[in-house]
């Protein structure tokens, strides 16, 4: 089968390659890797106006009709919309539900999507782009102010005070494509995502992952399988993810719902119909057994996946951790030492140094910013996160001045 894969998320598509699907890439410039020409059959650069709109222009068009494919796969909800209008356009099959990704992706129409539910009972407001910040008195404080579509936790805020709510929705707004924000009530409590696979309406769970944060940020640092959370708490956050997935009218594939385990019970942070980042689709292959990323390759491909591939085989512990090493001003990294060191840690999956030699860096204000990570597993989870962060821990960065 000839699949035309749109834009990142590479390893789902390495994964049809290596299933013996031609594959063609098709992605901005500027997104477009040394080796892609290697990996693919073939390379179509996308217009990055198409991915911003949505639409897809003549130009594309052409070249993929050109191309010949029987499907077009997505596996990031950014390129979902480019997706199915293409697959339109083109008459060949696509996966994309857009009404489930629209709603997913716009966090304010999750929040009415959702209002009606236990888990989404939290206080918001949605600011316009001119909109004056008195209707966030509604909220009150602390509160977090986020832009309504995006990512990596970028524009996001965890605000105390009214003079910051004043800067962090100006940042939230310039991280918006639409200038709009929302902001809403601080839930206290630890947070978790439930990762599931959901195949004709039944969501399966596969793992409910404990997330760490860097002090004082919204950026995260770790995530481990299992989370350490007591039977009934993780039964509840289950029952609310699915509750959530029902409500948006997710029936198929992939699903990242991220919550907060409060005192009066699970309360929805967002959610998205994909794969959760920071390589937390890894986790829970090694922590439960199950082929995480074939299966959303091929779901995104509309190949065929059976109930019994969705269920765990397996009981370990798997754990991410990010160095949250960086500059105080913008800086270039000089040097990185001691990555041998953790990759010889027993425990240890592997090292990756995001960040290399020459890289630009400045203080980490999203999850783009952090230099390295360490994957670890192990029987049990304190292990699998002691490991994983001792070995983030030996990774370290020297950073020279910017010079211009």
């Amino acid at each position: 089968m000839r699949i035309v894969a749109l834009g990142t998320n590479r390893p789902c598509h390495h994964a049809l390659v290596r299933s013996g699907h031609q594959v063609v890439l098709a992605i901005e410039s500027v997104k477009r890797l040394a080796d892609d020409d290697c990996a693919y059959t073939q390379v179509v650069e996308v217009p990055e106006a198409d991915v911003v709109t949505g639409l897809p222009s003549a130009e594309l068009v052409e070249a993929l009709a050109a191309v010949g494919a029987d499907r077009i796969a997505a596996y990031h909800d950014a390129y979902y919309e480019l997706a199915s209008n293409l697959a339109d356009r083109l008459g060949t099959g696509c996966a994309v539900d857009v009404v489930v990704s629209r709603t997913l992706r716009d966090k304010a129409a999750t929040r009415r999507a959702t209002r009606d539910l236990a888990c989404g009972r939290v206080r918001h407001v949605v600011l316009g782009p001119d909109e004056d910040l008195a209707a966030a008195a509604a909220v009150g404080l602390p509160c977090v102010v986020k832009p309504l579509d995006g990512e990596a936790s970028i524009g996001v805020s965890i605000v105390t005070t009214t003079p910051e709510l004043v800067s962090a929705v100006a940042r939230a707004r310039g991280a918006d494509g639409a200038g709009r924000c929302l902001v809403e009530e601080l839930v206290d409590g630890p947070e978790f995502s439930v990762e599931t696979f959901s195949i004709a309406g039944r969501h399966e769970v596969l793992a409910v992952t404990e997330k760490f944060t860097i002090p004082g940020s919204p950026v995260e640092q770790g995530h481990l399988i299992p989370a350490r959370v007591a039977p009934d708490v993780r039964a509840a956050l289950a029952r609310a993810t699915r509750d959530v997935l029902d409500a948006v009218g997710l029936t198929d594939g992939p699903a990242h719902t991220e919550l907060i385990a409060s005192e009066d019970g699970p309360r929805l942070v967002e959610s998205h119909d994909r794969l959760g980042g920071d390589r937390i689709a890894l986790l829970v292959e090694l922590a439960t057994g199950v082929g995480y990323t074939e299966l959303v390759a091929r779901h995104g491909a509309r190949l065929p996946i059976a109930p019994a591939e969705v269920v765990p085989t397996r009981d370990r512990a798997a754990a991410v951790w990010y160095s949250a090493s960086a500059p105080a001003t913008p800086a270039t990294v000089g040097d990185v030492a001691g990555v041998d060191e953790a990759r010889g840690l027993p425990g240890v999956e592997r090292v990756e140094v995001l960040k290399p030699v020459g890289t630009s860096m400045r203080p980490i204000a999203g999850s783009f910013d952090r230099p390295a990570l360490a994957l670890a597993t192990a029987n049990d989870p304190d292990a699998a996160v002691a490991t994983a962060r001792d070995a983030a821990d030996l990774v370290s960065f020297t950073y020279a001045p910017t010079t211009r």
